[in-house]
């Protein structure tokens, strides 16, 4: 989910994570829902644009996991009111209270057993809050469109649910009735559209894979369709349905942006594997949201930018396919859809476009000094910590780029990402278990890596002291963590780039200690290294400065020397520029010439042997060195 970013906090809590305990089971919010599991719902709603009433009945089909409990709780909101229950087809008693519908069972239940639990009710338009539930709007063009957006805990304010994410429903049915106007869009494979008196038309859906609660939607609108289908990587298609505004001159306005979900689709269909609910579709409905929400196979969004676009398909994937399974690790979700943003980028876009999302997104994580990417417990039900974007998102993005750039093999990392979907297809997973699903793959171990980059707080400030002399560069790298109580050292590894006289090269580094010593051999002259120049690490770079011999003026040197058919002016000041002349040893000008670059050649293979005087001059500044040529 993307809507979020206009309205959270960018919240920076300390936690120190307890890695042998590295998750908590969620909490239901009656105990006495932990005796049963949710297997199938029935949705049979009347709906409107023009505001956000529903009435209608839910079908809750429930598998009993303990034995013999003596009372059925669901969650629904005070709000509801509730005009009867049928249990198995007979009416039963119920006390509706505290968001919580209690249902007594005068029938013995064993582990094992099943119940159909039938809820009639009305939703009276309560003003929801945008995004808790059930929403409308109509917008100055006389657009009006209601939704529904229930992540993370507001699937009760439209539906009777167990609101747990570790019980997934294994099927559902979802029929909305509105007026013949209005269309509705809704998870799965819409299998009919029925029509009905006084005007009106059923629209039923249908999904038959594990779904999480809060991934049950609907949005009802004025729209049109506009479809397609889009290969998958093996060898099929899925269908692209898009319910859009009904306005001819939208779609136009859109098309492009709109089909470029198709290559979407192939682009991690062919990384990933399958889009995974291939036999029913990928859609979109449009809503006024500020943003998107992954609801299972019908994303609900505000417009077709390309990254919102990105981010909430790659949610079927991660997030609806496989599941955080608690909100402490929502990262599993947000962290990389997050992350295929940028992937999208990287294979569909532009590397200036690739360039600048990692630059903003690390300028905002580094924004402000602490946090971790996993929710402590204290702050488990809070929204705008399980979505913070700095945090959940943006960090948890560039901790899986790093991951990447650990593993250092595309391939392979890929590889691990497809294992781990299969491995844990239709269910959920937290953050170890991923992690000991890539140390599987790559046989690489990983903890230390989490344990800094996921559990602990913080990222490294560096500042790198270099110098040459002879074939040897010798780096002083220093390491500032910004939340040493959290993580006082960061055993990172990070590319240097070196450029040097005739070229440049990459070497890796890993400092091991906050201060730490390293001698690189090189039979190049080195001029200027760049830490980083990818963008993998999430570290700032205070400072990159060359230390020089105590007898160099820090301005120009002048190799080799001796010298034979020519000799090369280095300019430390790189881009300063700079005016050399050449004399003889009774100064007598024999040539001169104007520099700016790193390095700037003078040709002396007319000149006999002996000593020269080079003067050179910046400015105020004026240096003369003896040459001598042999």
């Amino acid at each position: 989910m993307v809507e979020k970013y206009m309205r959270i906090a960018l919240l920076g809590v300390f936690f120190q994570c307890i890695c042998s305990n590295p998750y908590l089971h969620a909490q239901t919010a009656d105990a006495r829902m932990d005796h049963f599991d949710i297997n199938y719902y029935f949705f049979n709603l009347e709906v409107s644009p023009a505001n956000s009433d529903i009435r209608g009945n839910v079908e809750v089909h429930v598998n009993f996991i303990s034995e013999n409990p003596d009372t059925l709780v669901l969650e629904l909101t005070d709000q509801a009111t509730v005009d009867s229950i049928w249990l198995n087809d007979e009416p039963t008693v119920f006390v509706h209270s505290g968001d919580l519908v209690k249902i007594p069972l005068e029938q013995a239940f064993g582990i094992d057993d099943s119940a159909r639990v039938n809820f009639f009710y009305a939703a009276h338009g309560r003003n929801f809050d945008i995004n808790e539930g059930i929403s409308n709007y109509s917008d100055s063009e006389g657009r009006s469109v209601t939704w529904t957006l229930s992540e993370p805990f507001y699937s009760k304010n439209w539906f009777p649910c167990k609101q747990v994410l570790e019980d997934k429903i294994d099927s559902a049915r979802l029929h909305f009735t509105c007026s013949d106007n209005f269309r509705v869009g809704s998870n799965g494979k819409l299998q009919d559209i029925v029509r009905l008196d006084s005007n009106k038309l059923r629209y039923e859906w249908m999904t038959a894979y594990p779904t999480a609660y809060y991934l049950f939607s609907f949005a009802v609108a004025e729209y049109m369709e506009y479809s397609f289908y889009a290969p998958t990587g093996e060898g099929d298609s899925v269908l692209v349905q898009n319910y859009i505004y009904n306005d001819s001159a939208y779609l136009e306005r859109n098309r492009t942006d709109i089909d470029a979900t198709g290559d979407l689709i192939t682009l991690f269909s062919n990384l990933l594997g399958p889009y995974p609910f291939r036999k029913e579709k990928y859609g979109h409905c449009l809503a006024p949201i500020q943003g998107g929400m992954e609801h299972q196979t019908m994303t609900t969004l505000s417009d077709f930018r390309f990254n919102l676009v990105s981010h909430e398909l790659a949610h079927q994937w991660f997030g609806d396919h496989v599941t955080c399974s608690s909100w402490q690790d929502i990262w599993i979700n947000e962290g990389f859809a997050s992350y295929f943003e940028l992937i999208a980028i990287e294979f569909l876009r532009s590397k200036p476009e690739y360039v600048s999302w990692l630059t903003e997104s690390l300028m905002l994580i580094t924004s402000r000094p602490a946090g971790s990417v996993y929710v402590p417990e204290s702050e488990i039900n809070s929204d705008s910590r399980i979505f913070d974007h700095r945090l959940s998102y943006e960090k948890g993005a560039y901790l899986l780029h790093m991951l990447r750039y650990e593993i250092a093999d595309d391939t392979l990392f890929f590889e691990a990402l497809r294992n781990y979907l299969t491995e844990y297809a239709g269910k959920v997973a937290t953050a170890e278990d991923f992690r000991i699903s890539v140390e599987n793959t790559t046989g690489m171990d990983f903890s230390a890596f989490f344990a800094q980059w996921y559990y602990g707080e913080g990222y490294p400030n560096l500042d790198i002291l270099w110098s040459q002399k002879g074939d040897t560069l010798a780096l002083t790298i220093e390491q500032f963590p910004t939340a040493p109580e959290s993580t006082p050292f960061f055993d990172i590894t990070f590319d240097l780039q070196l450029n040097f006289f005739g070229g440049d090269t990459l070497i890796r580094v890993n400092p091991a200690s906050n201060k730490a010593e390293i001698r690189i051999p090189i039979r190049h002259r080195v001029y200027q290294i760049t830490p980083d120049p990818e963008k993998w690490m999430l570290a700032i770079f205070n400072s990159i400065t060359r230390v020089f011999q105590e007898d160099s003026t820090a301005n120009f040197a002048v190799f080799p020397n001796p010298l034979q058919d020519e000799f090369i002016i280095e300019n430390y000041q790189i881009g300063l520029p700079f005016h050399a002349k050449l004399f003889t040893n009774h100064g007598v000008l024999i040539d001169e010439m104007e520099g700016i670059a790193a390095f700037t050649s003078f040709n002396t293979s007319n000149l006999k042997m002996g000593l020269y005087l080079l003067a050179i001059t910046r400015e105020s500044t004026r240096e003369v060195h003896q040459i001598m040529k042999y």
